[in-house]
């Protein structure tokens, strides 16, 4: 997992490492040794999904994973379409004219996840509406139980 200098762990000499463990935890069209840092919405599901359950990290490192999630800065995207008093660990990335943002959602009826990558202008509106079209349909129709990827 690559997290960038303001959540405080960033370090090169660890690069190989995590893009070894790419394949590993199923990560199919990631790498982080490339100009262009490709990726899709599907891997970036995966890999908070892995974090979130405690697979392939253990629990401990997990919960050290998702606590850098909770305290991060940017909060214009995903956050921004969830209440205030619902738990969001997220991740943003920004690319040339691209918005991207992958969170863990700790609503309510239960955990989910969100992966959104796109590009062009108004991409952090359409992040923050797609947010809370979400929420708001996840809280109205679901159960509580387990994590769901959207």
């Amino acid at each position: 997992f690559f997290f960038q200098a303001e959540d405080g762990i960033r370090d090169s000499s660890v690069t190989g490492v995590q893009t070894c463990a790419l394949p590993i935890l199923g990560l199919q069209a990631s790498s982080v040794m490339t100009e262009d840092l490709p990726t899709t919405p599907e891997d970036m599901a995966l890999l908070l999904e892995t974090i979130e359950r405690g697979d392939a990290f253990g629990p401990d490192t997990s919960g050290e994973m998702i606590d850098l999630l909770l305290r991060q800065t940017w909060r214009n995207r995903i956050p921004a379409g969830i209440p205030e008093n619902v738990l969001v660990g997220n991740k943003t990335g920004d690319w040339y004219d691209a918005a991207h943002d992958v969170a863990i959602v700790f609503a309510p009826s239960g955990p989910y996840i969100l992966a959104i990558l796109s590009d062009g202008e108004g991409s952090e509106v359409t992040i923050v509406e797609l947010s809370e079209r979400i929420y708001e349909y996840y809280q109205s129709c679901r159960r509580p139980g387990a994590l769901t990827l959207i």
